[in-house]
């Protein structure tokens, strides 16, 4: 009985040490996107503090599925700061439609950002993490926008949020990879439930 209670205790008392990741999804715009292999897309995405060929290769891979052969990858001259809020607002896309509509039907967006954990800090301000806070706390943030650059409007936007915070400063952890692995992961499930019903 003594072994029991000894082990159980140990269960409780290790879990306790988990430092968890909660997920959630939000979305501002209406949903109107219907996919069509027969369009032609541009894809525009950037890639949150990792140079992990995997993970890029991953995502490349993963749209080339979902959109098939008219998806095209191209640089852009928009530079996403993995630092920065960046917002699509109505100029940035009537912009996009100007440069790009002749030659694409649609626009898809694929961003990876990290947060400042301070909610109402958050429009167009710089990240300042300190490296104390890093192994401490994580907000990390996978949007997903598509634009119809023939009517030069935003279809379909979903945002992906993992926060990951621990507890102490020693025990169990998410790395940096997994939890962003993680995050994507989360927002791609759910676009591809969309695009498959």
């Amino acid at each position: 009985m003594k072994k029991i209670f000894a082990y159980l205790f140990l269960i409780v008392l290790l879990t306790s040490c988990i430092a968890n990741t909660k997920m959630s999804l939000s979305s501002s715009y209406k949903d109107e996107f219907i996919l069509d292999k027969s369009k032609k897309y541009l894809f525009i995405k950037n890639n949150l503090h990792t140079n992990d060929l995997l993970f890029i290769k991953t995502v490349d891979n993963d749209f080339q599925n979902i959109f098939g052969e008219n998806l095209h990858v191209r640089n852009s001259l928009l530079e996403f700061d993995n630092n920065r809020f960046v917002r699509v607002t109505n100029g940035f896309i009537d912009i996009m439609k100007e440069n790009y509509s002749e030659d694409f039907d649609y626009l898809v967006i694929l961003r990876f950002m990290r947060k400042p954990e301070n909610k109402d800090d958050l429009d167009n301000k710089i990240i300042k993490v300190k490296i104390d806070d890093v192994s401490k706390t994580r907000v990390y943030h996978t949007v997903l926008q598509i634009v119809d650059l023939k009517q030069g409007k935003m279809i379909y936007s979903k945002e992906a949020i993992s926060d990951y915070k621990k507890k102490f400063s020693t025990g169990i952890t998410t790395t940096p990879i997994k939890q962003l692995y993680d995050t994507y992961n989360h927002l791609l499930k759910e676009f591809r439930k969309k695009i498959n019903n």
